[in-house]
Parts: structure tokens; C-alpha cells; sequence
């Protein structure tokens, strides 16, 4: 089975958030492919959905709450030193594994 335009199928496809990734699995199903065995499946953001999904989904946890935290206080810093200045904040992030992926 091909998907349009690839004459392969990817061993992995990593979606843009975890709501994408329920898409992309109901399409996968709905070409007669299997994910992990055929397709490994990941998304992104860690959300809820996550583990209602069949399979349930792997996903990149992304600590929304610590992103926002460090946003006010770059934003607060620069009003009241009134400066425009860029800032490099490095929040880490978690891999969440679960059924979508298959190990090699």
C-alpha cells in the first residue's frame, strides 16, 4: 500500500500536535496499515487525548505552564527596564512513549 506520492512508506511520521495525530491515525487505519507494525506514530504537546487514542499515542510533552512562566518574566523585565532585549530560554522537553511506537 502507498500513500500519494511515495513510492515508500516512512518508518515514522511525527505530527505537529497530538490532535493532528488522531487524524493521521484514523487515516492510517483507513489505508489498511497497522501502527506500530507498519507505521510508528508520535505527537506532540502530551495531551489527554493521548491515552484514548488507539493506539495510545507517544507524544513529546511540552510543560506549557513553565513556557508561559518564563514568557511573563521576559515580558515583565523588559517593561520595567524598558528595554527591548532578544532572550534564549531553553525549557526541556519529555518523550512519552506509549503503543504508537514500534521498537527496533
Amino acid at each position: 500500500m502507498r500513500f500519494r506520492g511515495l513510492s515508500e512508506l516512512p518508518s515514522a511520521f511525527i505530527c505537529f500536535n497530538d490532535r493532528l495525530a488522531g487524524g493521521a491515525i484514523e487515516a492510517i487505519h483507513e489505508k489498511g496499515l497497522k501502527i506500530p507494525e507498519d507505521l510508528s506514530l508520535v505527537g506532540y504537546d502530551n495531551a489527554e487525548i493521548c491515552n484514548f487514542l488507539n493506539p495510545k499515542l507517544s507524544s513529546v510533552e511540552t510543560y506549557v505552564p513553565s513556557i508561559a512562566d518564563h514568557a511573563i518574566e521576559a515580558l515583565y523585565y523588559q517593561m520595567i527596564s524598558k528595554r527591548l532585549s532578544p532572550a534564549k530560554i531553553l525549557i526541556p522537553v519529555e518523550y512519552v512513549e506509549r503503543e504508537s511506537v514500534r521498537r527496533i
